[in-house]
């Protein structure tokens, strides 16, 4: 993908969480949309230091947002398995990716499970996922990017 339509679905996912953070009643969901705007901001300077600062955030994040579908009482096990599991799995490959490390092209392969997560979320967005739509929205962006860039190479 060209490096400019990469800045442009960033900047817009960032325009979407901002958007999002205000429609989210949830306070710790909240938190977590603010700091994934701010993480994509940071992606957007054409800094290295920024970009590697705004990665790092962005893995923060993503462990705070499996604390919270952990934590959150009044969630159903799969709604706990819907928000827990595709968010690993994009945390893992964000760091195999990050630290260069072998196996990047299994995780890549393996994205095809948040997509078919947030298939399902879609699916039940109404009524079970209102808080959470624009999170799992942004991070399952990451699951399509490294899926459609491996089918690429």
């Amino acid at each position: 993908m060209p490096d400019w339509l990469i800045i442009v679905i960033t900047g817009l996912l960032g325009l979407f969480a901002l958007y999002q953070s205000f429609i989210v009643q949830n306070t710790f969901a909240k938190y977590i949309l603010y700091g994934l705007f701010i993480s994509l901001v940071l992606i957007m300077i054409p800094n290295s230091t920024s970009k590697i600062t705004g990665f790092i955030f962005q893995l923060l994040i993503f462990i705070s947002f499996i604390y919270y579908g952990i934590k959150q009482k009044d969630f159903s096990i799969n709604k706990r398995l819907l928000i827990v599991i595709p968010t690993f799995l994009i945390f893992l490959l964000m760091v195999f990716a990050i630290q260069h490390w072998k196996g990047t092209n299994i995780m890549s392969v393996m994205m095809i499970i948040p997509i078919v997560c947030y298939g399902i979320v879609l699916l039940k967005r109404n009524s079970e996922f209102k808080n959470e739509f624009g999170i799992i929205t942004i991070i399952n962006f990451h699951s399509v990017y490294f899926f459609v860039r491996f089918i690429i190479q």
